[in-house]
């Protein structure tokens, strides 16, 4: 390639063309990118065509010294992705990311609630009241059911019926 962010820029726009064509969402293709952009500005603009297997290892342990291992693993994945296009079309012949293993993200417990704290949240909702009710019931829907806030929210344009307790 040319100079390094020209080439990087037209292999950018062309991997772009590729997820959109590919009906990938704009978040993903937002993502990939930024993860493309991110590691060639750590290499000082290089062409990502011309980087190594220890070059993607130096950038991930950068990424896990300054983030969180999520952080870290979702940049290992969107990476893969973008060298796995490039093998595809050619632009490289062995992916640097061959061979390696996406950063290890440790467990973190999700923090629950006991029953005394549930049951004190239910007796903030203890009346007759019809937002009583639908306060009952959508916390109900939370400790059933495992729902996201997002999954009972997309349920507030609906008409719930409320069984009276």
């Amino acid at each position: 390639m040319t100079s390094s962010t020209t080439g990087n820029d037209l292999l950018l726009r062309s991997f772009a063309r590729s997820l959109r064509a590919h009906n990938r969402s704009p978040r993903t293709v937002q993502a990939y990118l930024e993860s493309a952009h991110l590691l060639a500005e750590y290499f000082g603009g290089r062409d990502l065509d011309s980087l190594t297997r220890g070059d993607i290892e130096d950038f991930l342990a950068d990424q896990l010294s300054r983030h969180r291992a999520t952080t870290a693993a979702g940049r290992y994945r969107n990476l893969q992705q973008f060298y796995r296009w490039a093998v595809e079309e050619e632009l490289v012949e062995v992916s640097p990311m061959a061979g390696l293993r996406p950063p290890t993200v440790p467990e973190t417990p999700v923090p629950v609630l006991d029953e005394s704290a549930i049951n004190r949240l239910l007796g903030t909702m203890a009346g007759r009241g019809y937002e009583d009710r639908r306060d009952t019931a959508i916390v109900r829907l939370f400790l059933d059911t495992g729902m996201r806030l997002s999954e009972v929210a997309g349920c507030s344009s609906q008409t719930l019926t409320l069984i009276p307790t």
